[in-house]
């Protein structure tokens, strides 16, 4: 007896920046192979054209893929889509955690290449979905998104389709 799998498909898995930074990889990996292309060897250019071929595929579908949510059997999982289709997924344990809870926080992300400052960094807020124990002392991140609402659909998703219960975090130390 085959299970329907329930999904939720959310938001891209890198930002902007991130992709550019995605580019630039790609140009400077396809700007080697063109130069070992010089090379007289035959085998080495069919060689050359397969690994051309596998960085293209690989960085179009890591830098257009989207990360979200898919439930089999009452187990929930983390997954990535590429063009709607599941492509990876990875299960969240649920042991000892009856509740979960968004969290809204404020966080850093690093610029690669900054020639004025090394330290440079920009804002953003991401929206972390944390499994919690009963007493919300300990917790434990699920995925973040980058979107307000993407994390509503996203607790939605995990209430409807599993027995986690939305909670407002309020650790209880006693």
């Amino acid at each position: 007896m085959k299970t329907k799998q329930e999904r939720k498909i959310l938001e891209y898995n890198y930002d902007n920046y991130q992709k550019i930074n995605w580019s630039i990889f790609i140009i400077t990996v396809l700007a080697i192979i063109i130069f070992l292309f010089q090379m007289p060897m035959k085998l080495l250019n069919f060689g050359l054209i397969v690994l051309f071929g596998l960085v293209i595929s690989y960085s179009i579908i890591m830098m257009f893929s989207k990360n979200g949510l898919a439930v089999k059997n009452n187990e929930l999982y983390k997954a990535d889509f590429f063009l709607g289709k599941l492509i990876f997924k990875s299960k969240v344990k649920l042991s000892d955690n009856p509740a979960f809870s968004i969290l809204k926080l404020r966080k850093r992300q690093k610029v690669i290449y900054s020639v004025a400052s090394p330290d440079a960094s920009y804002g953003l807020i991401s929206y972390d979905i944390y499994l919690l124990n009963e007493k919300h002392t300990q917790k434990k991140c699920v995925m973040s998104l980058r979107n307000e609402m993407s994390s509503k659909k996203a607790s939605e998703f995990i209430s409807t389709y599993t027995e986690l219960k939305f909670e407002i975090y309020s650790p209880d130390f006693s």
